[in-house]
């Protein structure tokens, strides 16, 4: 029997039907264990219906979207060209998306969550069925000395499943889309918990990049100079780290903002009133770098609408935290995030 864990401060209104993590109580504070000891995915940000139903003003949620709004790398002659095309299918589909406050930035989030059976599994051995990815936020204001690269986070952490086209594709690589080859690559390589020389490893995490497409700027009364640069890429360099648990079945791509350089973090701080009001895409690749590594393809196309990022209800104290990681090495014997 383990012992009982801490009562975890997730409040706000967070449920997740009868396998929830939490049962709040008549006060947002209070909760009790439930049947489930780990993170419950989902239950902290809801599902919305899918691209093209309308959406009420204020609704808060995530959806899945078409991969094609966003714009990636295409040959021949990419170098000289620099022709880009809407991505092919997603390798993986959003299936839920959870935002918790943390006194510390929190690697490692799939170790102490009860992951969702996949619906459709790999065919792959190297290829996990589930992608997840951690973006951490810093809370507060970046200083221009002395900055830290730690602190008070807010880590908006989601799960994705594989695609059918996924499967198929590593069905036979031979035949496989040449972006489908460079993801099962960096699937082998990137992971920084499985021995391998640290330059090769960073070498191919650094070729992670994300989009940002925001869909009601103007709305927002986000500053117009910044304008130019939406959707662009952001390469994934030092701020990045991935962990791979293959018996588990998941790859966790983490991304810590709290190790950007100064702008950018200044330039999110000064957003902080706006940020929950802010309608995102978010699309993901990782970079082909010649002609035979081209189409690039999406990993992933998902939308937010209205993220809770700095003004999130759902607390993991350090105690709750330090519970769940003794909890799951019980159980996985994984090595605590």
């Amino acid at each position: 029997m383990s012992s009982a864990p801490p009562p975890l401060d997730v409040g706000g209104g967070a449920t997740g039907g009868d396998d929830a993590h939490v049962e709040l109580g008549a006060e947002p504070d209070l909760a009790a264990p439930k049947a489930k000891v780990l993170l419950q995915p989902g239950s902290t940000f809801p599902a919305m219906p899918l691209e093209g139903a309308e959406v009420a003003p204020g609704t808060h949620g995530h959806r899945i979207v078409d991969a094609k709004r966003f714009k990636m790398r295409v040959g021949p002659r990419y170098k000289k060209e620099k022709k880009k095309a809407p991505s092919g299918p997603a390798m993986f589909e959003l299936i839920s998306c959870d935002v918790y406050l943390t006194q510390k930035a929190v690697i490692n989030f799939s170790d102490i969550t009860d992951l969702p059976e996949p619906t459709i599994k790999s065919p792959h051995k190297d290829v996990p069925s589930l992608f997840c990815s951690n973006v951490i936020l810093p809370q507060g204001d970046p200083k221009l000395f002395g900055g830290e690269s730690d602190g008070p986070s807010t880590c908006t952490y989601c799960i994705f499943g594989m695609t059918q086209w996924m499967a198929d594709e590593l069905k036979d690589l031979a035949t496989a889309s040449p972006a489908v080859k460079l993801f099962v690559r960096w699937c082998q390589i990137a992971p920084g918990n499985e021995g391998r020389p640290k330059d090769e490893v960073k070498a191919i995490q650094g070729r992670m990049k994300i989009m940002a497409l925001v869909g009601n700027w103007d709305e927002c009364s986000l500053p117009s100079v910044l304008k130019m640069y939406n959707a662009k890429p952001v390469l994934i360099n030092k701020s990045g780290n991935v962990h791979v648990d293959r018996k588990r079945g998941y790859i966790e791509q983490t991304v810590n903002i709290h190790l950007f350089s100064l702008l950018p973090r200044k330039g999110l701080a000064q957003c902080k009133s706006k940020v929950s009001k802010i309608q995102v895409a978010l699309a993901a690749t990782i970079e082909s770098r010649d002609d035979s590594e081209l189409p690039e393809i999406a990993i992933f196309a998902c939308e937010f609408f209205r993220l809770p990022v700095f003004d999130c209800p759902h607390k993991l104290q350090p105690e709750a935290l330090e519970w769940l990681r003794a909890e799951a090495a019980k159980q996985f014997g994984a090595e605590a995030p």
